[in-house]
């Protein structure tokens, strides 16, 4: 596969089902590399993100999940790094549509990778 200048983005599917399905998607403390892909000294730092409920605490330990993740390769070394963003939203089961939500917050992590990582 060849990359040129265009990035790649992946939108993942919220679950079908009611309220009693597991929501398969990534959470902040799942592991990468590098460790949890949000420390939670990290976001602890982070401005509230969603009024309803009881605040970013609830929703680190909850309902906060990879919605979508976008490839960034970097087609010069010389004036950037590859990148892999992913974007992280409060997935919520809602009663009144009786459907899986993605609520709208959001928040946004870039992942800098070297040459070898992005291989």
């Amino acid at each position: 596969m060849t990359w040129n200048l265009n990035d790649v983005s992946f939108l993942f599917r919220l679950p079908d089902g009611g309220a009693e399905v597991n929501v398969e998607l990534l959470r902040p403390q799942d592991r990468g590399n590098g460790g949890e892909l949000i420390p939670g000294s990290v976001y602890r730092r982070i401005p509230t993100l969603l009024n309803a409920g009881k605040g970013n605490a609830t929703l680190y330990q909850g309902s906060l999940r990879v919605t979508s993740a976008r490839v960034d390769p970097c087609p010069d070394p010389a004036s950037c790094t590859p990148e892999l963003r992913l974007v992280w939203q409060p997935i919520e089961y809602d009663d009144f549509e009786r459907r899986w939500t993605a609520r709208d917050a959001a928040l946004h992590c870039v992942y800098t990778m070297s040459e070898p990582e992005f291989a």
